[in-house]
């Protein structure tokens, strides 16, 4: 369930990631960097329940992998900038009413 808010949240922030750098095909890397989250979730999902390393307890770890994943793809696919903490987890806030694009401000 946790994993449903955080993939509509990593689709505003590589949206938003996009205009703010002024990238091409935004949408394109949303929908492709959203469903490699998913992958990432999914599958890390699917060998913890072949193994069965966590039999009882709650895994955030699919999360946190799925969230590093798309992190460093919006990094430095998306956004073209260096692989640098700073970079990787910028613009974390989303929730906004107004982004500021290179090229001109965007409001939502």
């Amino acid at each position: 369930m946790i994993g449903a808010f955080f993939m509509v949240y990593i689709a505003v922030w590589v949206y938003q990631a996009g205009i703010r750098s002024g990238s091409k095909h935004i949408v394109k890397w949303t929908v492709f960097l959203t469903a490699l989250f998913f992958m990432v979730q999914l599958s890390w999902n699917l060998i913890d329940a072949f193994f069965i390393f966590s039999e009882s307890r709650p895994v955030f770890a699919p999360t946190i992998a799925g969230f590093v994943v798309v992190a460093l793809i919006r990094t430095k696919l998306v956004m073209g900038e260096k692989l640098t903490i700073a970079n990787i987890f910028s613009h974390m806030d989303v929730f906004t009413s107004k982004v500021n694009a290179k090229s001109d401000t965007a409001e939502f």
